[in-house]
């Protein structure tokens, strides 16, 4: 600081001049800017120590999940695109990407029966496969939630001391058995359910066209009736979504299967290097052009 200071005299041709005119003064205080300065530097040394908690989602660690989807023919209605059956793997293949890598996940494609299958497992590559392989069976017009649920609670066995809980992706309703809803309290298997679809038979739209010309006059189309669903999941502690865009299923099975967690930050090591780095600055700065 010396030296550069030094070096401004250099740049005045007559310094006793300007001395003698406007006086010599080597430090320039400015009194209301040091008051801002120490509130400022006070304020941030308060703030410096209460560590700062941000809010984050992330996936739920502490359960292993079932993905349960029903692969039959009505989920190639063309309301969400390609299909019901595209959109609801979609979602569930982007989820495995951010899913704990100590999470057990297991996979069932079903329709009139089990169509697909992955045992619950920490290995995703399965689940990915199954995933891709899962295909709208335009024979199977079906859809047996009993056999299913009951399917996927068995497969709940030989897993973790976790949380269970079986994500169940349906345009279709059935009554579950009492049986297999006791089952599912008893293993303290949680059921969530998103009906996917329109209550509403006319707003339902199935590309006929896919569907072989041999079965398209047997062809039938299912019921979504949300208020069966949700009695369903609601008496394992699960609830259960009505999904009419794709947008929706999006953010539905977020919120079933994010968690907001509060992550909480240093801030004092932060907020003191601030502090200390803007101190050297303002000492550089005065050095060179003075004080501020």
């Amino acid at each position: 600081m010396k030296y550069l200071r030094a070096k401004r005299a250099t740049y005045f041709g007559n310094l006793k001049t300007l001395e003698r005119t406007h006086g010599f003064r080597i430090f320039h205080v400015s009194t209301w800017i040091l008051v801002v300065k120490m509130i400022l530097i006070i304020l941030l040394y308060m703030v410096a120590t209460n560590s700062v908690e941000i809010a984050e989602y992330k996936p739920i660690g502490d359960t292993d999940f079932i993905l349960l989807v029903d692969d039959s023919s009505s989920m190639s209605a063309t309301d969400f695109q390609p299909n019901r059956l595209a959109s609801a793997k979609n979602i569930a293949s982007r989820w495995l990407a951010i899913v704990p890598n100590s999470t057990q996940i297991g996979v069932i494609g079903f329709s009139n029966n089990i169509d697909v299958e992955a045992p619950l497992s920490v290995d995703k590559k399965p689940i990915y496969a199954a995933l891709n392989s899962m295909e709208i069976d335009y024979k199977k017009s079906g859809t047996n939630l009993d056999f299913a649920i009951g399917y996927g609670i068995n497969m709940f066995k030989d897993s973790s001391n976790k949380k269970k809980n079986i994500l169940l992706f349906t345009d279709g309703t059935q009554n579950v058995s009492e049986s297999t809803i006791q089952n599912a309290i008893d293993q303290e298997v949680k059921i969530t359910i998103f009906g996917i679809g329109s209550e509403l038979q006319e707003a339902r739209t199935i590309d006929y066209t896919d569907i072989p010309e041999e079965l398209r006059n047997t062809y039938s189309d299912l019921n979504l009736n949300i208020s069966i669903l949700k009695s369903i999941a609601e008496q394992t502690g699960g609830q259960a979504y009505l999904i009419s865009n794709e947008m929706q299923l999006e953010e539905s099975f977020q919120d079933a299967t994010l968690e907001q967690i509060s992550v909480r930050i240093n801030s004092a090591y932060y907020v003191t290097l601030f502090i200390a780095f803007m101190s050297i600055l303002e000492l550089v700065i005065f050095a060179r052009v003075g004080a501020l």
